[in-house]
């Protein structure tokens, strides 16, 4: 396994912070009502805002995107980046914008991006439902091959 990135390489990764905006999918709306996967977007979002991670600079990029596979599980984030693990989080609530944060934090600084799940915040604790190592750890290789 390749030593964690440092130094100027690992300050320019890109840290992705990924937000289903249709789950729950199934859900009847009203006209006019947002889906529960919407509105923790839009949480987060104003929490990106308030919190000084728009200051995170090009290190991270907010997306809200249509799918991330989990509707079993709805209400998901992930967090992906070049040479990290890849996490899913389902079963969420619009209320767990602050913790889905604060784990974005704690991945953007984490070197590998397998956070313990001690350093979650208490109300992601079982709630991951997709660790994915990054392709050269797959792939048995030394260098990064993603």
């Amino acid at each position: 396994m390749p030593p964690p990135r440092s130094g100027r390489r690992a300050a320019e990764t890109i840290h992705r912070l990924y937000v289903c905006t249709t789950c729950v999918r199934d859900l009847r709306l009203a006209p006019g009502e947002s889906s529960r996967g919407q509105r923790l977007a839009d949480e987060v979002e104003r929490g990106l805002d308030g919190g000084g991670l728009r200051n995170a600079g090009p290190r991270l990029h907010f997306i809200k995107v249509p799918c991330l596979n989990g509707c079993l599980s709805a209400c998901n984030v992930a967090l992906r980046a070049s040479g990290k693990y890849n996490l899913r989080f389902s079963r969420l609530e619009p209320g767990d914008a602050a913790a889905v944060l604060d784990l974005a934090r704690t991945y953007l600084d984490h070197p590998t991006g397998d956070v313990p799940e001690a350093e979650w915040p208490e109300t992601l604790r079982g709630k991951r439902t997709v660790r994915t190592p990054p392709p050269h750890l797959l792939l048995g290789g030394g260098a990064a091959a993603d």
